[in-house]
C-alpha cells in the first residue's frame, strides 16, 4: 500500500510538469481533528490533485515507586535500613505522514461544494530509555550513618525499536466533503467534515533450532480505527 501511495504522488507531480494540463497551484492548511495538515494542490479546474506531509510528535513516561524498611522490633520503631526503588520508562515517537489525494468540485461558482479523498501512511522514528533508581539509608542507634543513590539507565534496544516502528507503521484513507468560498482571486476559505480510517498490521516472529530440530513462531495482530473530523480550510492560489 505504501508503494501505491508513493506512485500516486509521483503521478501528480509528473502531471504538473506535463503538457497535458496547465494547472494553477494551491497551498492549503487544514486546522481541526487530531492534527493540522498542509498540502500542495494543482488546480486543473474541477479536479485538484494534492500531495502533502503531516507531522506528529508523541512522548510519554511511566514510573513505579516501592519503599521498604527493616527494623529491630516488630513495631518498626528502630529503623536500620530504608530503601526506595523507582523504575521509570520514557518514550518518544516522531511520525512523518505523507499523503496523496484529490479534491473534486461539484460546482465551480459561488460557494463551491467538493468531495475529498486521500491515502496516507506513517514513517515512525522512535527512541526511549528505562531508568532504575535506588536510594538507601542505613541507621545505627537511631543515627544516620550511610546514604547513597544508585542509578542505572538503559537505552531502548534495536529490537524494541523495530517492534514499536512496526506497531506505529499505519496507513489509512481519508474521505470528506466540504465547501469553499473565494474571498478574492487568490484567497479562499472553507470547511469540511469527514472520516479518517487508520489501518495497522503488526508481526513478530522467532526462529530457533538445535541439531536437526527447528522451531518457528509468528504472532500477527491487526486493528482499524475510524475517526470523524471537522476542519477549517484556508487556501492560497498562485
Amino acid at each position: 500500500m505504501r508503494r501505491v501511495i508513493v506512485i500516486c504522488g509521483l503521478v501528480c507531480l509528473l502531471a504538473a510538469g506535463s503538457g497535458l494540463a496547465q494547472p494553477k497551484y494551491m497551498f492549503s492548511i487544514r486546522s481541526g481533528g487530531i492534527i493540522s495538515s498542509a498540502c500542495f494542490g494543482m488546480d486543473m479546474g474541477r479536479v485538484v490533485p494534492m500531495v502533502g506531509t503531516d507531522f506528529l510528535y508523541v512522548s510519554g513516561s511511566a514510573s513505579s515507586i516501592d519503599e521498604d524498611y527493616s527494623s529491630y522490633t516488630d513495631q518498626g520503631d528502630e529503623i536500620v535500613d530504608r530503601h526506595i526503588y523507582e523504575d521509570k520508562v520514557d518514550g518518544r515517537a516522531f511520525l512523518l505522514v505523507p499523503q496523496v489525494g484529490a479534491k473534486v468540485y461539484l460546482r465551480q461558482t459561488g460557494l463551491r461544494p467538493y468531495l475529498l479523498g486521500s491515502l496516507f501512511f506513517t514513517v515512525p522514528f522512535v527512541d526511549g530509555e528505562s531508568t532504575s533508581r535506588e536510594e538507601y539509608w542505613h541507621y545505627e542507634n537511631g543515627e544516620l550513618v550511610g546514604h547513597g543513590v544508585d542509578i542505572d539507565t538503559e537505552k531502548l534496544s534495536e529490537k524494541d525499536k523495530a517492534l514499536l516502528k512496526d506497531a506505529l507503521g499505519l496507513w489509512g484513507i481519508t474521505i470528506a466533503g466540504g465547501g469553499e468560498y473565494f474571498l478574492n482571486e487568490r484567497l479562499s476559505i472553507g470547511g469540511e467534515y469527514g472520516i479518517r480510517l487508520f489501518l495497522d498490521t503488526a508481526e513478530q516472529g522467532e526462529r530457533s533450532g538445535y541439531g536437526g530440530d527447528i522451531h518457528s513462531e509468528k504472532d500477527k495482530a491487526s486493528a482499524s480505527i475510524g475517526l470523524t473530523h471537522a476542519a477549517i480550510v484556508l487556501n492560497y492560489h498562485f
